[in-house]
């Protein structure tokens, strides 16, 4: 069941069809509910105590367009859960009630069994609505996705946006559909078996079209982000703006059924509480999974590795149920392209050696340079770092980063590997680049083949960037649509970054306002069926099943994890189920040499297993790209544990022996 949440801000439909709203502000002003239609008044807003304001109305249909005057100034509701002619527009009220739902059967996957697919909604479809996003909702269903990720969907200003600067934080973009379209795609995506998860922006909000100080201080004056002003947590007034922000995320797991909430750059979500708003955001999500019967899960995207983060509530922590670890990409990507700028400078040492088999000029020209600009790279080869992952989870466990002139990242004690999500790609890694390439566009089809079966195998949960799963061509760019001189800081900004970081300016690649940088991130949902794409496609398909379905590969835990290193760029993981009955290896050679080695040396935690067969290979033919040469596997099928005979991995290869 679920149950139906009323937040403390905004409007909400009583039994007898009126409307009550509630508001609160510290203005000493008149409030002025404003109803615009379908039958204009006004109806006064009556102070309540403690800044609150209130106005009920007769019985009238939800739809109805209305405002609020404060003072002199006729603004939108800053609780508007839809504004249908933008953020300069009125709001417009929501019965969430009304909504006809299908989907009281359904229930989210656990995490160590969940594979996240995050979504851009405008350019995942040619349309860019959620309607749209709906429709093709089966097709993700196929590969044994288990949850898409919606990047954020609130009110921002312009035609295109990352999502990033919403400004409306309840709202649901209205080029999106508003609030009955991301039910539609929620109730579609259950009846497909796919939970919902929604991206949160919970760190500021967009630097145009932000009406909420008009109301109060809901902006905190002592903290600030590299993109404006934080929300006031630890302020005078915080508690009636830590309702208005707690509610805001609670309603989308109430009123839309989302299943849990990805909260972005939590490092700057800053708050001086005894108890800080992300834990409270956690304990109070976890009050209404027990209300309402389901499974609700938390993610945090943190750069710094913080154990606190899922540590759970009776431990101290925050008792979240994951969080995003850019250290997997990190190597994997320093290691299949050669990079050594910015952040991964981290994972570059003069061992390695792989260069991009298959790179764009362009992209190489930026390499070269930034190895010029690049601060000295710390002592750790990308291929040492991946191991270290998966054996703990995370790399970075307070050593001294190149990228950050500072130490970062906590020891993982008591992580587990559900608790990490990983990633080859997503909007941030690839968006942030000044070309927007996604990683088959700098690498070889074989590196990009190793690397989604590292992915996916791993013991980590694994997310998919939307087209990953087949190479769309598409680049993903950064763009925005703000006013004219807005879009000019941006463009130089990026520039700003770009250079910071160690990369050089590409010409063709269009600024973030131009209609370019938006159309050309769309996907090619046609490609996905032709040879090479498919193939690709059947990858992922037959690596997502194998990790649903091989017993080992089930309920990842570290304690029944092992990792061996038979060869300088050899990285061997060994699973067995929690009764240590079944067990398999992951080998992957990573790197563009053949790599011998025997497997009694791989193998030798788990060699009491009488043998294993071949349950995927990488290299073998099926997989091939047409018109490239590559080295096919010459493997036998089955491995006999304790065997001393030699055996040879072909060059960016990952063998799984189950």
């Amino acid at each position: 069941m679920h149950t139906l949440f009323v937040p403390a801000h905004g409007p909400r439909r009583l039994p007898d069809g009126s409307w009550l709203f509630r508001l609160w502000t510290t203005r000493r002003k008149p409030a002025v509910l404003v109803i615009e239609a379908p039958c204009p008044q006004e109806i006064p807003m009556k102070a309540c105590g403690g800044g609150w304001r209130e106005a009920r109305t007769a019985p009238m249909p939800a739809g109805a367009l209305y405002r609020i005057r404060l003072g002199d100034e006729l603004l939108a509701d800053p609780a508007s859960a839809h504004q249908p002619q933008g953020i300069d527009g009125p709001s417009m009220t929501d019965d969430p009630a009304a909504f006809i739902w299908t989907d009281s059967g359904f229930g989210a996957v656990a995490m160590p069994h969940a594979v996240i697919y995050e979504i851009h909604t405008g350019t995942f479809t040619p349309e860019g609505t959620l309607d749209a996003a709906a429709g093709r909702l089966p097709r993700i269903a196929e590969l044994g996705v288990t949850a898409v990720e919606l990047m954020p969907l609130t009110e921002t200003t312009g035609r295109w946006n990352w999502g990033y600067d919403g400004v409306f934080p309840y709202s649901v973009h209205h080029r999106a559909g508003g609030p009955d379209a991301l039910r539609r795609f929620v109730d579609t995506a259950h009846g497909l078996g796919l939970s919902v998860y929604g991206d949160v922006v919970l760190n500021h909000l967009g630097p145009e079209g932000n009406n909420l100080p008009k109301f109060g201080p809901y902006l905190s004056r002592r903290h600030h982000t590299p993109w404006g002003a934080c929300p006031s947590f630890d302020g005078s007034s915080a508690q009636a703006v830590r309702r208005y922000f707690l509610d805001c995320c609670l309603r989308l797991m109430a009123h839309f059924h989302m299943d849990g909430l990805r909260l972005d750059a939590t490092p700057y979500v800053q708050d001086d509480s005894a108890e800080h708003i992300l834990a409270a955001l956690t304990r109070e999500t976890q009050v209404l999974a027990a209300a309402s019967g389901r499974r609700l899960h938390i993610m945090a995207e943190s750069t710094r590795n913080e154990i606190h983060l899922t540590t759970p509530r009776s431990a101290g922590g925050y008792g979240m149920a994951a969080q995003w670890s850019d250290d997997f990409h990190h190597a994997v990507h320093a290691r299949l392209t050669g990079e050594s700028c910015g952040y991964y400078a981290a994972f570059h040492t003069a061992q390695n050696a792989a260069k991009p088999a298959q790179t764009p000029p362009a992209a190489g020209q930026q390499c070269k340079e930034a190895q010029k600009r690049c601060p000295p790279a710390a002592a750790v080869s990308p291929v040492d770092a991946l191991a270290e992952i998966f054996a703990r989870g995370w790399f970075r466990q307070g050593q001294l980063c190149p990228w950050r002139k500072q130490p970062f990242g906590d020891q993982p004690r008591g992580l587990q590997p559900s608790q990490v999500i990983v990633y080859l790609q997503n909007h941030d890694v690839t968006g942030n680049r000044p070309s927007g390439e996604r990683l088959h566009a700098l690498t070889c089809p074989a590196a990009r083949r190793m690397a989604a079966a590292a992915l996916l195998l791993s013991p980590f949960v694994p997310l998919i960037f939307m087209g990953e799963e087949y190479d769309d061509p598409a680049p993903f760019h950064f763009f925005v649509d703000h006013s004219p001189e807005l879009n000019r800081q941006v463009a130089q900004g990026r520039r700003r970054e770009a250079a910071a970081f160690g990369w050089m300016p590409c010409a063709t690649a269009p600024e973030p306002h131009s209609p370019a940088a938006f159309e050309n991130s769309r996907l090619s949902w046609h490609l996905q069926d032709t040879r090479y794409h498919a193939t690709v496609r059947d990858l992922y398909r037959r690596c997502i099943r194998l990790r649903q379905t091989l017993p080992s590969l089930d309920s990842p835990s570290f304690e029944t994890l092992y990792v061996s290193r038979p060869h300088p760029q050899v990285i061997c993981t060994g699973r067995t189920d929690p009764a240590r009955i079944y067990s398999s290896w992951l080998l992957l050679n990573c790197g563009p040499q053949a790599a011998t080695f025997s497997i009694d040396a791989a193998t030798a935690p788990l060699a009491r297993q009488q043998a294993w067969s071949q349950a995927l290979c990488t290299a073998d033919r099926r997989w091939h790209s047409p018109h490239t040469q590559e080295d096919e596997a010459d493997l036998p099928h089955r491995f006999a544990a304790g065997t001393h005979i030699p055996v040879t991995l072909p060059p960016w290869c990952a063998l799984l022996l189950a």
